[in-house]
This record gives structure tokens, C-alpha cells and sequence, in this order.
């Protein structure tokens, strides 16, 4: 008789389900608001899902809406959701001196992508304290800067810790109304965030990669495959997509500015299209040419065991490596090593499930907002799925089935759908079976 396999998929998927909930009642809470009347259970329970998910789609002005309290449950929503609840859950093990059961090491390691062979609780402690260095120095500048222009350093302090801990875990929530769009000429305030963005879309995988290369003075060479991929690819995604994004707009959004602040609200846009949501320039007024590359940089997103989403960097490094090697007759392979065919399958898997929850998603948004552009919806859809938080207007326009399918599709785009998938279906030891292979022709 087939024997049921503990499925830690599930409590991943659970983790992110309650944060959600208790965000969205924290958040309908009166004092949450800083406006008569409150939040309404819909745009509560959006908000913290967009919160929890890193996406940073709004239906109400962030800053003006909640009130201190409610941006503080915000914050602490972004960084439960952008390292994963079970990283806190086991990072309040280790300190009360608690154990780690063998689902919560697989639940990290799939959060993660490692097979890390050490003690779990190590690697959590590391990544908390990397996260807070990290955070911290964020703020710091920050604060430092925006101390010269805020009312007060209580302001000018709050201003920096939300928009550090927003910016590494790749939320793109803002207290500005206009977003970061007044700081679009301010070369300070745009390196930092970008920097941010990058470092919390790389995976905590690869920074520690980086921090031992940097400490032993070690060569690039020293790098494993996943990370070599994973910064090749971002460093391509990045320029490329800052120099579709100039070419495209610059006779048009970016007109009035000169080359150089020009180029650098196109970097920045680009950096921010792959998961963060930030934005220093309308995105509404963009051209649906720049749009559509805006979307496949969302679509792409993150890297693996980052706080970002969408079908990660390696997946799409993994298909262009295969169809490149099928083309010249050969096995799969990256950077003169073979990749195994589990892998390819697996991105194949990724990218076709994720496909089908943007295309059933838009589908179904256009019935529930038939007025709305067609190019519009495609690019909230893929915004929400990859975890973005990138806008061309019409999110506080939705409607509440429209609001209901963009909060399925952030959930389903943070915790994966491949990871959903696992943990509705189950999966069993013994009974396997197989059909005789049939021929079916293709192509």
C-alpha cells in the first residue's frame, strides 16, 4: 500500500496564509489608520497580502492612509514575508533553545535553494545577522540623508528604516504618494535602493558566496555554477533592461532629463522591475513598447532564495542554455558544466505552470474589469505574480473580484506555484506504476 510523505510544502504555504490573515486584521484595526473610518476588510486584506508578499501593489496612499502603527505592521510584514515565516520560526527555536525537526530543515532548504548539510539553526542565525547588517547600513544612509531634508529625526529615521527594509526585501512599498518618483535627480537616494534591490534579489546563497570571496581574497573562479549564473544573469537582465528602457523612452518620459539622469532613472527602473516595485518615473505615461520589457523582467524576477519572486533567473538562464544546446546537438550545459535533465524539467515545469496562472489570471481580470486596457492588466497581472508592485494605474481602480484575483495571483507569485501545487497534491512512497511509451508527433 502507497505510504503518504510529510508534505513540508504545506506548512510553507500555511506560514504565509495565517501572516496574511492577522496582517489583514492588524491592519482593519481603527488606530491602523490614520483616516476616519478605517480600512475595509478587501483593501486590508490586500495590503497585508501585498505586504506579506513583497509585491507592493497598493489600493490606498500608503503614507497618508495608515498611521504609524499600521506602517509598522507593514514592516513587519515585509520582512516576515521577504525572508519567510519559517526563518523566524526557527530563528525563535534557536532562541529559546528549542530543536529543529527534519520538516523544518527541508522547509529551509527549499526557501533557500541548498542543500546545507550543517545545522539549520547556524545557517538561520547567519542570515538574520547578514539581513540586519545589510538593513541596517540602509537605513543608516538613508537616515543620514533624508535627516538634512525631514521635519524631525524621529521623521527622518522612520522614513529610512521603512524604505531599507522595504528595498532589500524587495517590497517596494513607500510612504511617498508619488512613490520615489520626487528622487528621480537624486543620485544618492537611487544608488542605495538599488543597491538594496540587488542585494536582497541575489539570494542568500550567493552572498555568502561573495562575503567568503571577499574575506579570503579569493578569485571569481572560486564562485560554484549557481552563483556564477545567477550574477551573470542579473548584471545581463539589468543593463539590458536599463538600455531597451532608455532607448525606448528617451524622446518620450525621460525627454526633460539629461543623459545622465536619464540613464540612471532607466537603471533604476530596471533594477526595480525585477521584484522590488519602486518607481522614479510615472509608470502610466510609459509606452506599451517599454512596458512589455518591464514585464518579462518581472515575469523573469529574482534569483532563488532571495526575497524576491517570479520564475528566478536561473530558471530562464536554465531554458536558454537548453534550447542553445538542442539547437547544436548537445546535452544541456552552462559555462563548461553539464546540467542535469531533472533541472531542465524542473524550469521547464516553473515556467510553464507560471505562464498558466499569468494567462487564467488575466483572463479573468479582463471579464471582472472589461473598461480596462488590455496592456494594462497584463502588466498588473505579471506585477503581482512576480512579486513586483509595479503599476500603470489602475490598482485603487479594481474592482472587488478584481482585487480577490490579483491577491490569489501575489500569493500564488510568493510562496510559487510549483510549491502550491506540491503541497494541494500528495505524493506517495510505493505503488509506482508505468503505461507502455507511446509515439506522439510533434512540431
Amino acid at each position: 500500500m502507497a505510504e503518504k510523505q510529510p508534505n513540508p510544502a504545506k506548512y510553507f504555504v500555511a506560514s504565509f496564509a495565517v501572516a496574511i490573515l492577522v496582517g489583514a486584521f492588524l491592519l482593519a484595526l481603527p488606530f491602523s489608520s490614520a483616516e476616519k473610518g478605517g480600512t475595509g476588510i478587501i483593501d486590508a486584506l490586500f495590503t497585508a497580502t501585498s505586504a506579506t508578499c513583497v509585491t507592493g501593489l497598493v489600493v490606498v496612499d500608503t503614507g497618508a492612509h495608515f498611521s504609524r502603527f499600521g506602517q509598522a505592521v507593514l514592516v513587519l510584514l515585509m520582512q516576515l514575508g521577504g525572508l519567510g515565516i519559517m526563518t523566524f520560526s526557527v530563528f525563535a527555536g534557536v532562541v529559546l533553545g528549542r530543536g529543529v525537526g527534519i520538516w523544518q530543515r527541508q522547509i529551509m532548504q527549499d526557501s533557500f535553494g541548498t542543500q546545507y548539510t550543517g545545522r539549520v539553526s547556524g545557517l538561520v542565525v547567519r542570515i538574520i545577522l547578514m539581513v540586519l547588517a545589510i538593513e541596517g547600513t540602509g537605513v543608516l544612509f538613508l537616515f543620514i540623508h533624508w535627516r538634512k531634508t525631514a521635519k524631525t529625526t524621529s521623521k527622518a529615521l522612520w522614513l529610512a528604516t521603512f524604505h531599507s527594509v522595504s528595498a532589500f526585501n524587495n517590497a517596494g512599498f513607500s510612504t511617498f504618494s508619488n512613490n520615489l518618483e520626487k528622487f528621480h535627480d537624486d543620485y544618492f537616494v537611487n544608488v542605495v535602493i538599488m543597491l538594496l534591490i540587488i542585494l536582497g534579489g541575489l539570494g542568500f546563497v550567493t552572498l555568502f558566496e561573495l562575503l567568503r570571496l571577499i574575506r579570503r581574497k579569493k578569485n571569481v573562479h572560486s564562485l560554484s555554477l549557481h552563483s556564477h549564473t545567477v550574477l551573470i544573469t542579473t548584471g545581463f537582465l539589468i543593463l539590458g533592461g536599463a538600455t531597451f528602457i532608455y532607448l525606448l523612452e528617451s524622446f518620450r518620459v525621460l525627454k526633460g532629463l539629461g543623459s545622465a539622469e536619464g540613464f540612471i532613472a532607466a537603471l533604476f527602473q530596471s533594477v526595480t522591475a525585477r521584484t522590488a516595485g519602486f518607481n522614479t518615473i510615472p509608470i502610466g505615461a510609459l509606452s506599451n513598447s517599454t512596458l512589455l520589457i518591464i514585464t518579462i523582467l518581472m515575469f523573469i524576477g529574482a534569483s532563488p532564495g532571495s526575497t524576491g519572486g517570479g520564475v528566478k533567473t536561473t530558471t530562464a538562464a536554465i531554458f536558454f542554455a537548453d534550447l542553445k544546446s538542442y539547437l547544436r546537438g548537445r546535452e544541456p550545459e552552462m559555462w563548461e558544466r553539464s546540467i542535469d535533465r531533472a533541472t531542465v524539467e524542473k524550469a521547464y515545469l516553473i515556467i510553464i505552470i507560471c505562464l498558466t496562472l499569468v494567462i487564467v489570471s488575466t483572463f479573468l481580470l479582463m471579464i471582472f474589469e472589461p473598461e480596462m486596457d488590455a496592456m494594462d492588466i497584463v502588466f498588473e497581472v505579471v506585477s503581482a505574480f512576480g512579486t513586483v508592485g509595479l503599476s500603470a494605474g489602475i490598482t485603487p481602480h479594481l474592482s472587488t473580484a478584481g482585487k480577490i484575483v490579483i491577491i490569489i495571483v501575489m500569493y500564488a507569485g510568493r510562496v510559487g506555484p510549483l510549491t502550491l501545487a506540491l503541497a494541494v497534491g500528495s505524493r506517495s512512497i510505493g505503488g509506482d506504476y508505468r503505461y507502455p511509451e507511446g509515439k506522439i508527433f510533434v512540431g
